[in-house]
């Protein structure tokens, strides 16, 4: 009875997981049952491809004695997520989907089991039924003033992108979510590197790389209200290909980079939008 018990707990505790990551499984089903159409059509490429990958999905990803007993106990709980997106739901339950309407024999038939497909994925997918069949305006809850930020640089650029420089993580985090047409300046991992550094108070050594130094003396300006050398700002600004950049008001990082060569076309909240113009 114990026993039946703890596995109960663990079960409980990997689908509360696994639902809190994927929001939504309710093509998972759907996924098991077109790869038992594919066990039965004894189709070996098919059967080669899918079916050894899913069992061994089956037996790690979704088996609920690891997540319990090794992941969680391990740490590994935050970095496991990204596993479940090796599952190749989508393409399998398309490629069931497909098959259903070949199975038809005339046209009307056919364009019946289409529509109840396609009224089947919408259905079940994140966010619609989560939401009440309601679908949200700012789904991935930008902060507004990002939205606003972003705006203003569509309006302002001359392209169809834009690089952009920009002071917080929270930006960093979000833009890529929101508009992939505003790109980094630097690399995630060098912008949430020095951003983290300037939080904590850390000292920040300047690197020798332009793509490297821009970031950090965004951070230093912005945070730390430290100076920073207008000569080295703008040709690391130029080295990089900067476009625009996001300053904290509250500091006197703007009138430095105004140094540096650009200028003001816009802000929301603390924050000001200087365009490079040299």
């Amino acid at each position: 009875m114990d026993i039946i018990l703890k596995l109960n707990e663990a079960f409980e505790s990997f689908m509360s997981y696994f639902n809190g990551r994927k929001e939504s499984i309710a093509f998972l089903g759907v996924y098991f049952l077109v790869l038992i159409y594919i066990w039965f059509q004894k189709d070996k490429e098919k059967i080669q491809m899918l079916i050894p990958m899913s069992v061994f999905l089956a037996a790690t990803v979704f088996n609920f004695f690891v997540m319990e007993y090794l992941v969680i106990p391990l740490g590994l709980d935050t970095e496991w997520y990204r596993m479940y997106w090796l599952v190749p739901v989508i393409p399998v339950t398309a490629y069931g989907a497909v098959e259903l309407i070949r199975m038809q024999e005339n046209k009307i038939r056919k364009c019946v089991i289409a529509a109840l497909c396609i009224m089947c994925i919408y259905l079940c997918g994140q966010p619609v039924w989560k939401l009440g069949y309601n679908l949200q305006d700012n789904e991935y809850k930008v902060r507004d003033s990002l939205i606003e930020i972003v705006e203003i640089i569509r309006q302002d650029r001359q392209g169809d992108t834009a690089r952009v420089l920009f002071p917080s993580e929270y930006y960093i985090y979000e833009v890529r979510q929101y508009d992939a047409s505003i790109l980094m300046a630097t690399g995630r991992d060098t912008a949430m590197s020095a951003v983290r550094k300037a939080q904590n108070g850390e000292e920040i050594i300047f690197s020798e790389n332009p793509g490297e130094r821009v970031q950090q003396e965004l951070a230093a300006a912005n945070m730390c209200n430290k100076r920073v050398d207008p000569e080295v700002l703008k040709a690391d600004l130029a080295a990089t290909g900067t476009e625009y950049v996001v300053c904290d008001s509250k500091t006197d990082s703007e009138a430095w980079f105004e140094e540096a060569g650009c200028a003001e076309i816009g802000g929301s909240g603390q924050y000001k939008v200087l365009k490079v113009v040299f």
